[in-house]
């Protein structure tokens, strides 16, 4: 008859002489060289483990409030290469202080822009980027000036001004004055090219009514002055004798 052969369980590690020491150096090794391999894989990973390294040996320093503007306005931001998920006009607060921070501002189309910033503890910093190239200047002078400016219904100056326009973006510029018609006109900014508009606004009838009055009693009043003078002296009459 044959015997059932009983499953021998396999040597353990101490039984094959291999040092746990020995493993674990290894796996740390392993570690070590998978983390110098991502950090300098590229410039954005070795900021990213040298703040993660500083902030874990020496702690995080106190926080500053930084604004971040740009022309024009609505461009995606990048804070020490992380997506914000927020467009600019944006305020982030409780920015670590004392460190280099790269901003990174990107518009659909244009180059994006980059800057490097260190804040101060407990302080205030507005940041306004422009795009290069992705705005022209827009120029508006009315006659007689003093006219309300609006850009797609929006009041945004008096006339003489000038303004910055998005490359490529209409607008709808519209002009308001008491006593005059308004005007509009539809304007697609091209790049490279400022737009000057010199417009001559209408009177409206109301107000040509008004100056006609005006101007009729100014006459009247001028020919009552006039028939208001002293008569000249006329000669007198010889008496019949």
């Amino acid at each position: 008859q044959r015997h059932a052969k009983t499953a021998v369980p396999p040597p353990s590690l101490e039984e094959r002489h291999i040092p746990i020491g020995k493993i674990a150096l290894g796996l740390v090794a392993a570690a070590l060289v998978s983390l110098l391999a991502f950090t300098f894989a590229s410039d954005k990973n070795e900021r990213l483990v040298m703040r993660k390294l500083r902030a874990a040996v020496v702690g995080r320093k106190p926080g500053a409030t930084l604004t971040l503007e740009s022309i024009p306005p609505g461009a995606k931001v990048f804070l020490d290469d992380q997506d914000t998920e927020r467009t600019t006009p944006l305020t982030i607060e409780n920015v670590e202080s004392e460190d280099q921070h790269e901003i990174r501002l990107e518009l659909s189309g244009e180059k994006a822009v980059t800057a490097t910033i260190a804040l101060v503890a407990g302080t205030k910093r507005t940041l306004n980027l422009m795009f290069p190239g992705a705005v022209v200047n827009l120029a508006v002078k009315t006659v007689p000036p003093g006219a309300e400016l609006y850009l797609d219904e929006r009041q945004v100056a008096l006339t003489p001004a000038t303004l910055t326009l998005r490359v490529g973006k209409p607008v709808n510029v519209e002009l308001k004055l008491l006593g005059y018609l308004p005007w509009t006109q539809l304007v697609t900014p091209t790049r490279g090219e400022d737009v000057s508009l010199d417009v001559t606004l209408e009177k409206s009838a109301e107000l040509i009514a008004q100056e006609a009055l005006e101007k009729q009693a100014l006459e009247e009043a001028a020919a009552e002055e006039a028939g208001g003078k002293a008569p000249a002296k006329k000669k007198p009459k010889r008496r019949r004798r």
